[in-house]
């Protein structure tokens, strides 16, 4: 046990100046209980945050900022009286901040269908494929596959461009269209090839116990999918240009009724959502928007995933009832 005594004042002025010298030479210093080290900082773009993943290991944190512990407590009132009002049957809500990384969670071990949630996994394992194979991007896929176009009936949000029969894709195109419309002919034509072995190598890397078949039979929770987001935000998967494309990417999401609907017009949001109906006719729906919402003071993770009676009853209201005037958005 450490012998601990007061600082002298001699030992404050020096921690003081060091801790300007640092914010002057544009690098940070975390206070330890046994060390002060610098920690340096090398932004390389306002997306991603590379740096991240060495930074705050061992050290001294903050106490919960108060406003986590509003937000969560506002959050769980709100999803209760939503659940009474029989718009929603269940819910999970998994927060992060990427600063010093506090974070909150309501039911976020509990599993919901991810659908759509699944084409960013498929992006980021066919980036890491790529970093192997140079040429895997720009491979070009015919789409002459007439039986795969019903796929686009499955969807509830539809995207506003299609495929077209006859043409050939890049992945990288293919890969945009899937996060940008949620195209499910595009993800479908990205799974033939990827392979299983890609999918397997995802799960083990990342530790999120993921495939696509069980994925959408036992499902994901809302705190592993935050692994993807957390994995591209600090560049620690793939590379810091890779990471970088799929944030930019992500931002440009067609998708306005849910994470978009909470925020200023202008904040950016790399985000991704899913839907599943299923059940006796499809009656029954869960939808789920997770990604980084860039907010004015830090960035932060925000997983949303619902479970409702009916589709059309989660609406960018819904998202709007239970996040207006919360301090950590933002």
């Amino acid at each position: 046990m450490p012998n601990w005594r007061k600082p002298t004042a001699h030992q404050n002025l020096v921690f003081i100046l060091i801790f300007a010298l640092g914010a002057a030479s544009g690098g940070s210093y975390t206070y330890s209980f046994f060390s002060l080290q610098k920690t340096e900082v090398r932004k390389v773009s306002p997306l991603l945050d590379p740096a991240l993943a060495y930074r705050n290991s061992g050290e001294y944190q903050l106490p919960l900022d108060f406003r986590l512990k509003e937000s969560e407590s506002l959050l769980r009132t709100r999803i209760q009286q939503e659940i009474e009002d029989n718009t929603i049957q269940e819910a999970s809500i998994y927060y992060r901040s990427f600063n010093n990384g506090p974070w909150f969670g309501i039911n976020e071990d509990a599993r919901f269908l991810p659908g759509s949630l699944l084409k960013l996994p498929l992006a980021i394992a066919l980036f890491k494929q790529s970093e192997s194979d140079p040429n895997l991007l720009e491979r070009q896929i015919a789409f002459n596959n007439p039986d795969l176009l019903p796929l686009y009936n499955l969807q509830f949000a539809e995207p506003a461009e299609r495929l077209e029969i006859g043409r050939s894709y890049s992945v990288r195109t293919l890969i945009e269209r899937s996060l940008i419309y949620s195209d499910n002919v595009a993800a479908n034509l990205l799974e033939r090839t990827l392979g299983v072995e890609a999918w397997a190598r995802l799960s083990k890397d990342l530790y999120v116990p993921i495939d696509r078949n069980t994925a959408h039979s036992r499902g994901l929770t809302s705190k592993e999918y935050s692994t993807f987001f957390r994995v591209l935000y600090n560049s620690s998967y793939l590379s810091e240009t890779n990471s970088e494309f799929l944030l930019n990417v992500l931002s440009k999401s067609t998708f306005i009724d849910g994470l978009r609907a909470i925020v200023p017009e202008g904040t950016i949001i790399a985000h991704k959502f899913g839907e599943t109906l299923f059940g006796d006719k499809k009656k029954f729906a869960y939808l789920s928007d997770c990604g980084i919402i860039y907010g004015k003071t830090q960035p932060h993770i925000v997983c949303v995933m619902l479970r409702s009676d009916s589709r059309n009853k989660m609406n960018r209201e819904l998202f709007m009832r239970l996040f207006r005037d919360l301090p950590i958005i933002y």
